[in-house]
């Protein structure tokens, strides 16, 4: 048995093993933000990352309320370490109805001649179609009336193609920031981590990014900080 695509037949085995990879990724990245921010919460073997010990049997104060963010879609950008991943689990777990896109796990499903954004131009193809399928997710999640939260490493042009493909959806694009210091830091413990030239130019990249509606540098911050601040800018947009 497994799940029908528009042409063939998915076994269901690759389906759980994506769903499984997603998972462990969202583990893993939120394991390794919080380690480095001196959040030592631990994330249980076989669950998700820990709730903010005030989310566990009832209603989070403060909480984002989805009703509020209908037709709304909220995209963090930031370089490898910044956080995106563990902040968008938490925040999305202050919100009656949301959904977290990972960008980057809709790259790896390119088996064959997948290229790095910044490879040339087969990245830059590669890294537009990747853009146009997490709108396109979006664009589903917004219909059922969930709360899209993609995580992606934006570029000047990607952003721009969020903004055109999924509007009249409001797009809230946040980078998150965080020192180069920090996010050295954090790849040290990435497996496998990113050469030294390409972190800091990744770093640099999101650093020239104009197109974006707020900048947090979280350095400092923890994983549930960052979701605190973020719920407060969906508010106030």
């Amino acid at each position: 048995m497994g799940h029908r695509g528009p042409d063939r037949l998915v076994p269901t085995d690759v389906c759980f093993r994506c769903h499984d990879q997603l998972h462990s990724r969202r583990r893993a990245a939120a394991a390794l933000y919080q380690a480095a921010d001196g959040n030592h919460a631990t994330v249980p073997s076989g669950g998700n990352p820990p709730l903010p010990r005030d989310c566990h049997g009832g209603k989070l104060e403060g909480i984002v309320d989805s009703e509020d963010l209908l037709s709304q879609v909220l995209v963090l950008t930031g370089p490898p370490g910044a956080g995106t991943d563990a902040a968008a689990e938490l925040l999305a777990r202050r919100m009656a109805r949301a959904a977290v896109i990972d960008a980057e796990l809709l790259h790896t499903m390119i088996a064959v001649g997948r290229r790095h954004p910044w490879e040339g131009d087969a990245g830059r193809v590669q890294a537009e179609l990747g853009a146009r399928n997490a709108c396109a997710l979006a664009t589903n999640f917004v219909a059922a009336a969930y709360t899209p939260i993609v995580c992606e490493l934006l570029t000047d042009e990607t952003a721009a193609l969020y903004r055109s493909l999924l509007a009249p959806a409001r797009v809230t694009i946040v980078l998150l920031l965080p020192s180069f210091d920090a996010v050295r830091q954090r790849n040290a413990s990435r497996t496998p981590p990113f050469a030294e030239n390409v972190l800091r130019a990744l770093y640099e990249s999101q650093r020239q990014l104009s197109e974006f509606d707020h900048l947090l540098d979280n350095t400092n911050l923890t994983a549930a900080a960052v979701a605190e601040r973020l719920s407060e800018s969906l508010r106030q947009t």
